[in-house]
């Protein structure tokens, strides 16, 4: 402990943090010292050190370009078709169809001879969170269906893919021509709302 009461090992940890920081300022356009100073991290102050030194650009800073990693999507971009029944068109079931495109969805949630409501939202790797607006009242309520875990598959392209298991919802492969009918209602409202929000 020192003076303060703080364990001296914190009170190493906070120096040692600026003196990196330091170091980074000074040493980003002198790329011949990293690999000293690499070196020096492994043999004398540790990994951490060494990491954050090879974290330092080789390039003047006006040469440093960000490139934002690649994010596998939870879906592929297609049209998706889920019901409560394991077979199309039960009374009493509630069906889904939406299309994903990157992780966002847009579709429409019907009962067989009832009436649907249409939907937009985003998929992640939790829930598939909905924003679902009524037809009749044209109030809009959140509902979210939690994703469950489910095995990876080899597509034909060769891509691992793991299909999109929806709590309760079972997946009915291909939207049939009434679905997609719906799906083409919503996606039509959706996007006259956006134009005239412009």
């Amino acid at each position: 402990m020192n003076q303060y009461g703080v364990p001296l090992r914190y009170f190493y940890a906070f120096l040692l943090e600026t003196r990196l920081a330091e170091l980074r300022q000074s040493l980003a356009k002198k790329s011949w010292t990293c690999l000293s100073l690499v070196a020096l991290g492994g043999g004398l102050l540790g990994a951490p050190l060494a990491t954050a030194v090879q974290a330092l650009p080789l390039q003047n800073e006006a040469e440093v370009t960000h490139v934002e990693p690649a994010i596998a999507p939870l879906l592929a971009d297609g049209i998706y078709f889920y019901g409560e029944a394991t077979t199309p068109n039960q009374l009493g079931h509630s069906y889904m169809v939406f299309e994903a495109v990157g992780q966002q969805v847009t579709g429409a949630v019907y009962m067989p001879s009832s009436s649907f409501d249409c939907f937009r939202g985003e998929i992640t790797p939790a829930a598939l969170n909905l924003e679902i607006t009524n037809s009749y009242t044209q109030e809009v309520y959140n509902y979210a269906i939690a994703t469950l875990p489910s095995d990876p598959v080899v597509s034909a392209a060769g891509n691992v893919l793991t299909p999109l298991a929806l709590s309760g919802l079972y997946d009915l492969g291909a939207a049939s021509a009434e679905e997609l009918a719906l799906l083409q209602i919503c996606q039509s409202d959706f996007q006259r709302e956006a134009e005239l929000e412009i």
